[in-house]
Protein backbone atom coordinates (compact mmCIF):
# COMPACT_ATOMS: atom_id res chain seq x y z
CA UNK A 1 0.00 0.00 0.00
CA UNK A 2 1.37 3.13 -1.16
CA UNK A 3 1.75 6.33 1.52
CA UNK A 4 -0.23 9.25 0.85
CA UNK A 5 1.77 12.43 0.28
CA UNK A 6 1.05 15.06 2.65
CA UNK A 7 0.90 18.16 1.00
CA UNK A 8 3.03 20.69 2.33
CA UNK A 9 1.67 23.77 4.81
CA UNK A 10 2.68 26.93 2.69
CA UNK A 11 2.59 30.22 4.88
CA UNK A 12 4.15 33.61 3.54
CA UNK A 13 5.00 36.93 5.84
CA UNK A 14 5.82 40.12 4.97
CA UNK A 15 8.46 41.80 6.95
CA UNK A 16 9.25 45.20 7.02
CA UNK A 17 11.65 44.49 10.32
CA UNK A 18 9.58 46.50 12.31
CA UNK A 19 8.47 44.50 15.81
CA UNK A 20 4.75 43.92 14.19
CA UNK A 21 6.62 42.19 11.30
CA UNK A 22 8.47 40.32 13.85
CA UNK A 23 5.24 39.24 15.76
CA UNK A 24 3.66 38.22 12.57
CA UNK A 25 6.84 36.01 11.75
CA UNK A 26 6.62 34.11 14.73
CA UNK A 27 2.80 33.65 14.44
CA UNK A 28 3.58 31.96 11.48
CA UNK A 29 6.10 29.60 12.75
CA UNK A 30 3.08 28.30 15.10
CA UNK A 31 1.06 27.95 12.37
CA UNK A 32 3.48 26.00 10.54
CA UNK A 33 4.10 24.16 13.57
CA UNK A 34 0.61 22.78 13.84
CA UNK A 35 1.18 20.69 10.40
CA UNK A 36 3.10 17.82 9.44
CA UNK A 37 5.09 19.33 6.76
CA UNK A 38 5.18 22.87 6.39
CA UNK A 39 7.45 25.76 4.64
CA UNK A 40 7.42 29.42 5.98
CA UNK A 41 8.21 31.70 3.28
CA UNK A 42 9.55 35.64 4.23
CA UNK A 43 9.07 38.30 1.42
CA UNK A 44 10.62 41.84 2.10
CA UNK A 45 9.47 44.07 -0.52
CA UNK A 46 10.72 47.30 -1.19
CA UNK A 47 9.01 49.99 -3.23
CA UNK A 48 10.75 51.05 -6.13
CA UNK A 49 12.12 54.65 -6.22
CA UNK A 50 9.42 55.67 -8.57
CA UNK A 51 6.64 54.94 -6.64
CA UNK A 52 6.73 58.17 -5.01
CA UNK A 53 8.41 59.44 -1.35
CA UNK A 54 5.94 58.23 0.61
CA UNK A 55 6.40 55.05 -0.32
CA UNK A 56 10.19 55.00 -0.83
CA UNK A 57 12.34 53.62 2.35
CA UNK A 58 14.59 56.23 3.89
CA UNK A 59 17.73 54.02 4.02
CA UNK A 60 17.21 52.25 0.50
CA UNK A 61 16.48 55.69 -1.60
CA UNK A 62 19.56 56.22 -2.03
CA UNK A 63 21.26 53.45 -3.52
CA UNK A 64 20.19 51.30 -7.10
CA UNK A 65 17.94 48.70 -6.90
CA UNK A 66 20.61 45.82 -7.19
CA UNK A 67 22.37 47.22 -4.54
CA UNK A 68 19.37 48.09 -2.41
CA UNK A 69 18.29 44.08 -3.57
CA UNK A 70 21.74 42.43 -2.39
CA UNK A 71 21.85 44.50 1.08
CA UNK A 72 18.42 43.69 2.25
CA UNK A 73 18.65 39.86 1.21
CA UNK A 74 21.52 39.82 3.62
CA UNK A 75 19.66 41.72 6.06
CA UNK A 76 16.49 39.36 5.97
CA UNK A 77 18.16 36.17 6.01
CA UNK A 78 20.46 36.99 9.03
CA UNK A 79 17.20 38.99 10.53
CA UNK A 80 15.24 35.39 10.12
CA UNK A 81 17.23 33.10 11.02
CA UNK A 82 17.73 35.06 14.48
CA UNK A 83 13.60 34.91 14.61
CA UNK A 84 13.96 30.86 13.78
CA UNK A 85 16.32 30.64 16.47
CA UNK A 86 14.02 32.78 19.34
CA UNK A 87 11.49 30.25 18.21
CA UNK A 88 13.08 27.23 18.36
CA UNK A 89 14.43 28.29 21.73
CA UNK A 90 10.81 28.78 23.19
CA UNK A 91 9.43 26.07 21.51
CA UNK A 92 8.74 22.84 23.49
CA UNK A 93 11.70 19.91 22.28
CA UNK A 94 8.67 17.84 20.67
CA UNK A 95 7.43 20.54 18.81
CA UNK A 96 7.50 20.60 14.94
CA UNK A 97 9.44 23.81 13.13
CA UNK A 98 9.00 24.08 9.36
CA UNK A 99 10.97 22.10 7.25
CA UNK A 100 11.92 25.23 4.90
CA UNK A 101 12.13 28.89 5.77
CA UNK A 102 13.04 31.02 2.73
CA UNK A 103 14.13 34.88 2.27
CA UNK A 104 12.66 36.65 -0.67
CA UNK A 105 13.64 40.53 -1.37
CA UNK A 106 11.70 41.68 -4.13
CA UNK A 107 11.43 45.99 -5.31
CA UNK A 108 8.01 46.33 -6.38
CA UNK A 109 4.62 47.64 -4.97
CA UNK A 110 4.48 46.02 -1.19
CA UNK A 111 1.25 44.67 -1.78
CA UNK A 112 1.52 43.76 -4.98
CA UNK A 113 4.98 41.58 -4.38
CA UNK A 114 3.08 40.06 -1.86
CA UNK A 115 0.34 38.99 -3.92
CA UNK A 116 2.70 37.79 -6.71
CA UNK A 117 5.24 35.89 -4.48
CA UNK A 118 2.32 34.29 -2.69
CA UNK A 119 0.84 32.79 -6.08
CA UNK A 120 3.97 31.81 -7.45
CA UNK A 121 4.85 29.43 -4.27
CA UNK A 122 0.95 28.96 -3.72
CA UNK A 123 0.82 30.07 -0.47
CA UNK A 124 -2.13 28.81 1.92
CA UNK A 125 -1.74 31.89 4.06
CA UNK A 126 -0.38 35.34 3.83
CA UNK A 127 0.57 36.44 7.53
CA UNK A 128 0.85 40.38 7.56
CA UNK A 129 1.06 43.12 10.70
CA UNK A 130 -1.05 45.75 10.56
CA UNK A 131 0.50 48.89 11.69
CA UNK A 132 -2.86 50.57 12.93
CA UNK A 133 -2.91 53.89 11.52
CA UNK A 134 -6.23 55.59 11.17
CA UNK A 135 -6.94 58.61 8.65
CA UNK A 136 -5.01 60.01 6.39
CA UNK A 137 -1.80 57.56 7.69
CA UNK A 138 -3.73 55.12 6.83
CA UNK A 139 -3.98 55.54 2.93
CA UNK A 140 0.06 55.74 3.05
CA UNK A 141 1.07 53.14 5.24
CA UNK A 142 -2.17 50.80 5.97
CA UNK A 143 -3.02 50.25 2.93
CA UNK A 144 -0.72 47.00 2.05
CA UNK A 145 -2.54 44.36 4.91
CA UNK A 146 -5.39 46.28 3.13
CA UNK A 147 -4.82 45.45 -0.49
CA UNK A 148 -3.52 42.45 0.41
CA UNK A 149 -6.21 40.91 1.95
CA UNK A 150 -8.94 42.22 -0.91
CA UNK A 151 -6.96 41.02 -3.81
CA UNK A 152 -5.17 37.62 -2.29
CA UNK A 153 -6.25 34.54 -3.76
CA UNK A 154 -5.46 32.78 -0.21
CA UNK A 155 -6.65 33.57 3.15
CA UNK A 156 -4.95 36.41 5.42
CA UNK A 157 -4.19 36.56 8.90
CA UNK A 158 -4.03 40.56 9.80
CA UNK A 159 -2.02 40.68 13.24
CA UNK A 160 -3.14 44.00 15.07
CA UNK A 161 -0.59 46.35 16.47
CA UNK A 162 -0.74 46.04 20.13
CA UNK A 163 -2.87 48.99 21.82
CA UNK A 164 -1.70 50.90 24.56
CA UNK A 165 -3.05 50.49 27.75
CA UNK A 166 -4.63 53.54 27.46
CA UNK A 167 -6.28 52.80 24.75
CA UNK A 168 -7.83 49.50 26.47
CA UNK A 169 -9.18 51.28 29.28
CA UNK A 170 -11.29 53.49 27.13
CA UNK A 171 -12.55 50.15 25.55
CA UNK A 172 -13.49 48.34 28.55
CA UNK A 173 -16.78 47.66 30.17
CA UNK A 174 -17.51 47.97 33.62
CA UNK A 175 -19.33 45.42 34.88
CA UNK A 176 -21.10 45.98 38.01
CA UNK A 177 -20.20 43.74 41.34
CA UNK A 178 -22.07 40.64 41.61
CA UNK A 179 -22.93 40.52 38.14
CA UNK A 180 -23.12 36.37 37.06
CA UNK A 181 -21.45 35.74 33.63
CA UNK A 182 -22.50 33.42 31.30
CA UNK A 183 -20.75 31.12 28.72
CA UNK A 184 -21.70 28.83 25.83
CA UNK A 185 -19.98 25.85 23.72
CA UNK A 186 -22.01 25.58 20.54
CA UNK A 187 -22.64 22.58 19.01
CA UNK A 188 -24.22 22.14 16.07
CA UNK A 189 -28.29 21.18 16.40
CA UNK A 190 -28.99 17.58 15.96
CA UNK A 191 -32.33 16.52 13.31
CA UNK A 192 -34.55 14.27 14.11
CA UNK A 193 -34.66 11.34 12.74
CA UNK A 194 -31.11 11.57 11.68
Amino acid sequence: MNAMKIKTYVVLVGMDFSELADRALQQAFELAARHERAEVHVACVIPSAGMGAHHALTGYSLTSEAGVRDGAFESLRAHVQAELDVFVSRAPVSARVPEQVVSHVRIDNPAVGIIDLSAEISADLIVLGAHGHRGPQRLLLGSTADSTVRHAACPVLVIPAERQPSERAGEQLASPSGMATCSATHRPSMRAGA
